[in-house]
């Protein structure tokens, strides 16, 4: 059942509309051009119609709307048909209760099916729906124009509806199917057959060669497992000699990688040394300069401490004296006048002596004080001297280290050179010997080449010739079996043409033997009286069509008087029939484009037939394409058109697709086997040639084979002297190449070494000089520091003697400034006659004042003290620190002088390892080129890996016993000698062969059992396809006859089979015999346009009582019937609702009324179909819409 169909973008449907189809007759009704046939041809759409045409279009992509005034065109259009399958008949359970069958299309021109919404195949579709009524060819959709094409088919198109009534219509496409596979087996047979006998000779012949080529094989084998397996020892003893001499010449890289590194680092150390023992010299001079000044300084506090002792007994002696003043003082009574004057002129001769004491003291105070600046000014000096020396010293230490390393450098270069000259010369003698010895042996070598090359040529021009030989025989093989199987073919396209012939030309055959039995006469086809060209045949076979098979029987012959004797289904054609002339005869189409000519104008033909080829042909026009027909049919010509690919395009509208085989043209069929049975003559004659030059290159490759052996043995033993030749020739060279790379190596190692030792010779003067320059520098300073040394020392002795001389007169001044006071103080006394007991007073006063300025004294004593204390301590420490810095200088020095002697033997033994590198370089290039030779050896015979070979070696090997080996090579080879000639690739073309023979009888024996099955297969199709035909022929007859009676109130109708008494009721014809009451009519193309119609409607309905289709799809069927007829077809559409679903496209209101459901299509906005429905069960008995009903349609009345 129809549940429901979907559109999207489908022609007029722009929007999305969804038609529900319910049980019952749903009508579909709308204006003119409002898109109700729109809804037709989507159903037929999305079942899969691959007719533009038939959706009244030009291309597939018509169907997607192409736009209105308020709408732009859509990209895409797609159909969605809804099925019930709650019966299983589409596909069983696995679809579902519901099948959805959609189909799309693009803008682009690419399209999809699906099912369910899975893709699918076209194919997959028909499947489903075959045997079930429902597709585009079948009868469950009928359109107003396909009533008349269903009644003026001919019987054999017509019988495709009863094949699908009985549900043999997946049968014959399976039948089809099935014929042609057959086809193909048998020919497949023939040219097997054939091909069988020809390997099977082939591979006697081969089987002969293969036994000696397969014992010069299994020799070849062993010597190459002999060679192997001596390759893989020489391979081991030579690697293992070249790790060993690979691993000692490692060790000596990496002992002087080792070494130079080393020297790098003490090279690098040397200058460090250097600098630390100038560090350590610096440092052991500024620790003695530190020792001299504390010498100095302490000396200095000394003589100041003694300066304290002098006056500190000059302070006794004042406090002495004043002691014994006191005591006189309080003993003498008062002093005259005379006194006074002695002591007024005492004390002025004191104060003088006072004053000039005090100006002594000042100037010697000044002197100090300038000695002591000039002092300070020369420490300053001297120090700063003393300084630049130091560092003029180490710069000059330095110099002098580095003088010593280059001229040790130098000497060691010099020793190197001279060693290096002196191998040089041992290498250039031998350079001269290995020359002389590689000259001869390329003598040598370019005559062994010369014999290789020779026999390489011979040996070249055997193998090609050979390779010639051997192409040249297997194209000639192919061409012979190429021919034979084209002959095969060819006789096997005869016996199919002809048999195909005969097949069509069977019911024209007892037409004609009637005739000529009946009337004594010797008929003739249509085909037989025409002449036309290959290439225009197949177009001319489509232009008459069965015509072409139709017999010519003259005016003579009465075929009235024998009607009932006449052959079924015989076709024939009176010879002297006479068309009435009409204006289209007339017409002229040769100036239109694309347009060849009038089909009569290509055909040739005798006298008496020319107005039979003009009644036949003479309103058919050949054109170029299917596009011209298309365009020169639409102008109403009442001509027929035929295109270059056989397309028919008839006056009233019908389109025959073109034959593509040309073996089912009649006119084609006995040309095309005349130039098949010429070509079969030509393609013998071929075999023939073929086989008799297959022969003779045989005989040649064989003679040609013993020629290349020869040549062979003749080239293996010029390879083997040259490889040897070459081997030496090839040691030799890198010998002197090793020797000519130590020898550059040498004499740039020379030139490089002479441009150091020039170097390093500027650098030795440029360090002597700049030596000679550090040592004037230095005695310059010494001089000068000895002038300041002096010069410091005159004036620290000045400073000295000042300092005393100061303490001196200060020492002096004090015991004048005493005596100043004491006098004056007696002289007070005296003058004023004070009381002793004052003067007592006052001498006690300066006592104590003496007394102070002496402890004071004492303080500064014990200051200074503390400092010379000091000052020693400090250079109790400085003399330990200068003899630390003179061990770390001496250290440091006896470090340089050992690293000199280390880098001059480390020197020594890196030119001792470059000696023996060189010799183990040599002996490692030896050993590496015997290896190398002896893999490409084997790499050249026999395409061996040896690397490869022996990685994959067990690791212990067991010993071989290689003289024994070599004695058995050496048999292999003369046994290889004798064998002579070998044809190497007999084996592989015996493999071949043999394989292609079992092959070929496999399939031989498998399309002989595909045959048989095929033919059980059609057998079996062909009896149950038969048994269902007739029976449901039988079965819509007896409804058919019922229907008509019923639908036109009477009358007679008919189902008849054309030749139904043959032997193959499939391929019968189907007439359709139709008398409406009251007429007897013998043909349905008298009947009237509603006859028609009704007779059509009741064979529809008699096939779907036989096998009812799940729905009926009637678009305007009711379109030329009158109210009456209308009645009784609803009528009769009304008794098969209990089976099937109909759903009906009409303009009618007597067809409305027997609607369930009805669709209106309109258009409300221009170019754009709008759905409108209603079902009758909504529908109130005053014809509103009942409020249960949809709302969209609430406001609408019934029709």
């Amino acid at each position: 059942m129809l549940k429901a169909l979907e559109l999207v973008g489908f022609k007029s449907f722009a929007d999305k509309t969804r038609f529900e189809f319910h049980e019952g007759i749903t009508v579909v009704v709308g204006p003119n051009g409002s898109g109700k046939s729109n809804v037709v041809d989507s159903i037929k759409w999305v079942l899969g119609s691959q007719s533009a045409k038939s959706l009244r279009g030009s291309e597939m992509t018509d169907v997607i709307f192409n736009g209105s005034g308020s709408r732009s065109p859509l990209n895409m259009a797609e159909v969605t048909l809804v099925l019930d399958n709650r019966d299983g008949n589409y596909g069983g359970e696995r679809l579902g209760r519901e099948v959805a069958i959609t189909r799309r299309v693009y803008r682009s021109g690419e399209g999809e099916y699906l099912i369910n919404g899975s893709a699918c195949r076209r194919r997959d579709i028909r499947d489903l729906l075959a045997g079930t009524g429902i597709g585009t060819e079948a009868y469950s959709i009928i359109e107003q124009g396909k009533v008349d094409a269903l009644l003026q088919a001919s019987p054999r198109d017509r019988r495709a509806i009863f094949e699908e009534a009985a549900g043999i219509s997946r049968f014959r496409a399976k039948r089809q199917d099935a014929a042609r596979r057959l086809a193909r087996v048998e020919q497949n047979l023939l040219r097997l057959s054939d091909i069988v006998d020809e390997v099977e000779s082939r591979l006697r012949s081969i089987r002969m060669q293969a036994g000696k080529a397969q014992r010069y094989r299994e020799g070849v084998k062993r010597l190459k497992e002999l060679r192997t397996e001596i390759g893989i020892a020489d391979w081991f003893r030579l690697s293992e000699r070249i790790d060993n001499v690979a691993g000692e010449l490692g060790n000596f890289q990496t002992d002087d990688t080792a070494r130079r590194e080393w020297m790098e680092e003490a090279d690098n150390q040397l200058p460090k040394l250097a600098e630390s023992l100038a560090n350590a010299q610096a440092a052991y001079d500024a620790c003695d300069e530190q020792v001299t000044t504390l010498r100095e300084r302490i000396a200095s506090c000394q003589a100041t401490l003694n300066g304290f002792d002098g006056r500190k007994q000059d302070l006794e002696a004042n406090l002495k004296s004043l002691e014994e003043q006191r005591r006189a003082a309080e003993a003498t009574p008062a002093t005259d006048g005379a006194d006074r004057d002695s002591l007024a002129a005492k004390l002025e001769v004191a104060e003088s002596d006072y004053d000039e004491n005090s100006r002594v003291l000042a100037d010697t105070s000044q002197r100090l004080h300038e000695q002591t600046t000039l002092v300070e000014r020369l420490e300053i000096q001297a120090q700063d001297i003393a300084e630049r020396h130091a560092a003029t010293e180490n710069r000059r230490n330095l110099m002098s280290q580095k003088l010593e390393s280059n001229i040790d450098r130098q000497q060691a270069q010099k020793e190197q050179v001279a060693r290096l000259i002196a191998e040089l010369a041992d290498l250039r003698e031998q350079l001269e010997k290995l020359n002389q010895e590689i000259e001869e042996l390329t003598t040598k070598h370019s005559g062994a080449e010369h014999e290789s090359n020779s026999s390489e040529a011979e040996l070249s021009q055997s193998r090609d010739r050979l390779a010639a030989s051997q192409r040249r025989l297997d194209e000639v093989r192919r061409e012979h079996q190429r021919a034979e199987s084209e002959l095969v073919a060819c006789k096997h396209r005869i016996e199919l043409i002809g048999e195909i012939d005969r097949q069509q030309q069977a019911t024209s055959q007892q037409v004609r033997e009637f005739v000529s039995q009946t009337f004594g006469i010797r008929p003739q086809l249509v085909a037989d009286v025409l002449h036309v060209d290959v290439d225009t045949a197949p177009i001319i076979e489509a232009a008459l069509g069965a015509l072409a098979e139709y017999v010519l029987v003259p005016s003579s012959v009465n075929l009235l008087d024998h009607a009932g004797e006449l052959p079924p289904g015989a076709r024939m054609m009176r010879l002297d029939w006479r068309s009435p002339p009409a204006a289209i005869d007339q017409l002229d189409l040769s100036d239109e484009p694309g347009v060849w000519g009038r089909a009569d104008q290509f055909v040739d033909s005798e006298a008496p037939y020319q107005p039979l080829i003009r009644r036949l042909l003479g309103r058919t026009w050949l054109v170029d394409s299917l596009a011209t027909a298309h365009r020169l049919s639409g102008m109403e010509t009442g001509l027929n058109f035929v295109t270059a690919d056989g397309d028919v395009v008839g006056a009233d509208g019908t389109i025959v697709a073109g034959l593509r085989d040309e073996a089912r043209t009649s006119l084609t069929r006995r040309q095309n086997i005349e130039q098949l049975r010429a070509q079969a003559v030509e393609l013998k004659t071929d075999v023939d040639q073929l086989a008799k030059q297959q022969r003779e290159l045989e005989a040649t490759i064989t003679s040609i084979q013993q020629q290349s052996s020869d040549a062979f043995e003749n080239n293996r033993q010029a390879i083997q002297h040259l490889a040897a030749t070459r081997e030496r020739l090839a040691v030799l060279q890198t010998q002197r190449e090793v020797n000519v790379k130590r020898a550059a190596e040498a004499g740039s190692f020379v030139e490089s070494q002479a441009a150091q030792t020039e170097s390093l010779d500027q650098e030795i003067e440029r360090t002597r000089a700049a030596i000679v320059t550090l040592e004037e520098q230095c005695a310059r300073l010494a001089t000068l520091r000895e002038d300041f040394s002096a010069r410091l020392d005159e004036a620290s002795r000045v400073r000295k003697e000042l300092v005393e001389k100061e303490n001196q007169q200060q020492l002096e001044l004090a015991k004048l400034g005493s005596k100043v006071e004491m006098l004056r103080t007696s002289l007070q006394h005296a003058t004023e006659r004070r009381a002793t007991s004052e003067v007592l007073e006052e001498l006690s006063k300066h006592a104590e004042t003496l007394q102070t300025r002496l402890q004071n004294l004492g303080g500064e004593r014990e200051r200074l003290e503390a400092e010379l204390a000091e000052l020693n301590t400090q250079l109790q420490e400085l003399l330990p620190q200068r003899e630390l810095h003179q061990v770390k200088r001496k250290e440091i020095s006896e470090q340089r002088d050992e690293l000199n002697k280390k880098l001059q033997a480390a020197r020594r033994q890196i030119d001792e390892s470059q000696a023996r590198r060189s010799q183990l370089e040599v002996t490692l290039a030896k050993l590496e080129h015997q290896r190398q030779a002896l893999v490409d050896r084997l790499q050249e015979d026999y395409e061996i890996d040896l690397p490869t070979v022996a990685a994959q070696a067990p690791a212990e090997r067991p010993a071989i016993d290689r003289k024994q080996i070599e004695t058995e090579i050496n048999q292999i080879r003369d046994g290889l000698h004798r064998i002579g000639a070998v044809n190497v690739d007999a084996l592989e073309e015996l493999e071949e062969i043999e394989s292609r023979f079992e092959s070929i009888s496999a399939q031989y024996n498998d399309l002989s059992q595909a045959k048989a099955s095929l033919e059980r297969l059609m057998s079996k199709l062909n009896s149950e396809s038969r048994q269902l035909f007739l029976s449901t022929v039988e079965t819509v007859r007896g409804h058919f006859k019922e229907l008509f009676r019923r639908l036109f109130g009477g009358g007679e109708a008919d189902i008849l089979l054309e030749d139904a008494e043959g032997d193959d009721a499939l391929e019968c014809g189907v007439e359709i015999r139709a008398c409406p009451p009251g007429k007897d009519t013998r043909t349905i193309s008298l009947l009237s346009g509603g006859e028609k119609t009704m007779t059509c409607v009741a064979l529809l309905l008699a096939m779907f009582r036989s096998k009812p289709s799940p729905f009926c799809i009637l678009d305007e069927v009711d379109a030329a019937l009158d109210e009456a007829n209308i009645g009784r077809f609803v009528g009769v559409l009304s008794d098969f609702l209990s089976s099937t679903q109909f759903v009906v496209v009409s303009h009618s209101k007597k067809t409305m009324t027997g609607a369930d459901t009805i669709y209106g299509v309109t258009m409300q906005e221009s170019g754009i179909s709008k759905q409108v429905s209603v079902r009758f069960d909504d529908v109130t008995d005053d014809g509103f819409i009942k409020p249960t009903a949809k709302p969209a349609a609430s406001d609408r009345k019934a029709a």
